[in-house]
């Protein structure tokens, strides 16, 4: 399975969640949790899913389509190590190809860690008292961030070069 269809996998299963949810939880929900997991804001569980929904909408749209948006635009606004040699027209498919690929990595990373959010705030909602597991989500954010971190390294090591294999610093 290739990374664009796991990254739209992951966005539909939280599309499902999300869109499910209202008929697993009761109609007031807590969709904000302050210190020690408490509540600190309600609102209707579909509305709660509807925003979800439609920020989620939005997230792809901008991690799907900003390798070719960006490509678009002037270079001297794009910030992309060797970006002379990878925005040279003839450079262009190869270097979308390659930033859709990261992104589309970045993108099923995000939508991971928002599955786990939802999957705590589901089971939050369901307990009584209301309380989200801070100790799991903190887990779940380290495990993003490290490799978002890795993401990142990967990222630049990737463009540093010239397809060419020498280095892009003269």
């Amino acid at each position: 399975m290739t990374i664009r269809k796991i990254f739209i996998a992951v966005f539909i299963a939280n599309l499902l969640l999300a869109g499910l949810s209202p008929a697993l939880l009761p109609s007031r929900v807590a969709i904000h949790f302050g210190c020690g997991g408490m509540p600190d804001n309600w609102a209707a569980s579909f509305w709660s899913a509807l925003v979800f929904i439609g920020f989620s909408a939005f997230l792809f749209c901008a991690l799907y389509f900003s390798p070719r948006l960006m490509l678009m635009v002037n270079p001297k606004w794009i910030n992309l190590p060797c970006k002379d040699y990878w925005l040279k027209t003839e450079n262009r498919p190869r270097a979308e190809a390659m930033i859709s690929a990261f992104m589309w990595r970045f993108g099923t990373a995000v939508f991971l860690l928002l599955f786990a959010a939802q999957i705590l705030a589901i089971q939050a909602n369901l307990s009584d008292p209301v309380r989200f597991s801070e100790k799991i989500f903190i887990s779940v954010f380290v495990l993003f961030l490290l490799y978002l971190g890795y993401w990142a390294i990967a990222f630049f090591r990737t463009f540093r070069k010239t397809g060419d294999g020498g280095d892009g610093a003269e």
